[in-house]
């Protein structure tokens, strides 16, 4: 998408233009910008452009205002070019709102309000171009995944405005959890008071935009997400409601895999077969609630990438996370307590496959709209009599007729129809 241009606020512009081009990138420091991860994209803290982002460059003598939209792709990202006067004194200031790909997006406080930051205090304009970066601050953290992975993979989305709310002041902790989307503003909350501080994990801010766009998708009809987690095999920490092997109700495991799939895409090349997600909880598939004993299990032998708690989201885990967590087919049908229960990393590993056999981002995305999580009951899988009985059937239903084989492999591979194979 081109820059939206430049827009003069207030007296005409003076008579003697001098043309700056003016960049602006991100100071970021993400905990998962490593090579070591295994993932192709943000790999370390170098700074990013500020991908469509909005400058406002404001004469210090007679206020007049220049706004625009920095290009979000092109040679220069982050870069607009700009008439200014030779013989004027200005300011420039970074806002916390970018067009990316027909969206807006808007980075606010808890007030409400945008963030922003005086690049330029007394820019005169001799030609050529000026470069500036932010200091790091968590807003600009998620500034820069948002801009970076809407650019790199909108889903389908135009037109939309997505808004992120980062708090990282103690005084103002408004519930909910580290990060989540609230289903009631329609808007992702990142609370940085909390000793996880979500803005410094790239993965964890590019999954709360993945609920957001699943959100979009689904005209924010919003879902039942009960995840009634089972600690019998499954469930690791009992700090927390759900992790991603934790053995959940299809209509929250789905929508947790779908938002860990969208910050897969945004970090791995989708033309590499290989795929690795840095996951920021615990893994392990037998705590055992009686003794209050965590055995991480070395977050599972065998997957993840030394040194870093990597995960693999393109491999299939049958003699280990599946079965521990009846993840399986005939597990789920033998067994009625878990009957329909499927786990986050089924699904992730099932988008990325779909991925992989021709689906693009914004089909995966439809998909996942056109099967109306939103209608599915928190508890549907006690009680199912047939497969046709199951929203995880409806699922399969919605995929084209001509790719159903290809969805029936998949499925099966990983067990995301558990008990119902088509």
């Amino acid at each position: 998408m081109t820059p939206l241009g430049w827009l003069m606020l207030g007296p005409t512009a003076h008579a003697a233009p001098q043309t700056a081009t003016l960049c602006a990138r991100y100071a970021v420091a993400y905990r998962d910008a490593d090579p070591a991860v295994g993932d192709d994209f943000v790999t370390d803290n170098q700074p990013r452009a500020a991908r469509g982002a909005l400058i406002v460059v404001r004469d210090t003598v007679t206020h007049e205002a220049t706004m625009t939209y920095l290009a979000e792709d092109g040679a220069t990202p982050g870069c607009a070019t700009l008439p200014l006067d030779d013989a004027a004194t200005y300011s420039v200031v970074l806002k916390s709102t970018a067009s990316v790909s027909g969206n807006l997006v808007r980075i606010e406080g808890v007030d409400g309000l945008l963030y922003g930051v005086v690049l330029d205090s007394a820019l005169v304009p001799t030609g050529g171009t000026v470069s500036y970066v932010t200091p790091v601050r968590p807003h600009w953290n998620v500034a820069a995944v948002w801009g970076w992975a809407l650019w790199k993979n909108p889903a389908g989305l135009v037109g939309e405005v997505l808004t992120g709310v980062v708090n990282a002041a103690p005084s103002g902790y408004i519930g909910g959890g580290a990060a989540y989307l609230s289903q009631a503003d329609g808007r992702v909350h990142y609370n940085d008071d909390l000793n996880e501080w979500p803005t410094d994990d790239k993965y964890i801010i590019a999954h709360e935009l993945g609920h957001l766009i699943a959100f979009a998708k689904t005209n924010g009809a919003g879902w039942v997400k009960s995840y009634d987690a089972d600690p019998e095999g499954c469930f690791t920490n009992p700090d927390r409601d759900h992790e991603a092997n934790s053995k959940e109700h299809q209509s929250a495991a789905i929508t947790e895999g779908i938002a860990h799939y969208y910050a897969a895409i945004a970090f791995n090349d989708r033309g590499d077969a290989d795929c690795w997600f840095r996951y920021y909880k615990t893994i392990d598939y037998n705590y055992d609630p009686a003794d209050g004993i965590d055995f991480e299990d070395s977050y599972l032998a065998g997957w993840q990438a030394q040194p870093n708690p990597s995960v693999s989201c393109q491999d299939h885990w049958e003699d280990t996370l599946h079965t521990a967590c009846w993840a399986r087919g005939v597990a789920q049908s033998l067994t009625p307590t878990a009957r329909g229960r499927g786990i986050e990393w089924d699904w992730l590993q099932f988008f990325w496959d779909l991925d992989q056999a021709g689906f693009d981002p914004a089909e995966v995305f439809q998909v996942f709209a056109d099967a109306n999580p939103h209608d599915w009951a928190a508890e549907w899988d006690e009680g199912a009599a047939t497969c046709a009985d199951l929203p995880a059937r409806r699922l399969f239903d919605a995929v084209p007729l001509v790719l159903s084989p290809t969805w029936s492999v998949l499925a099966t591979q990983n067990g995301t129809l558990p008990g119902c194979v088509p």
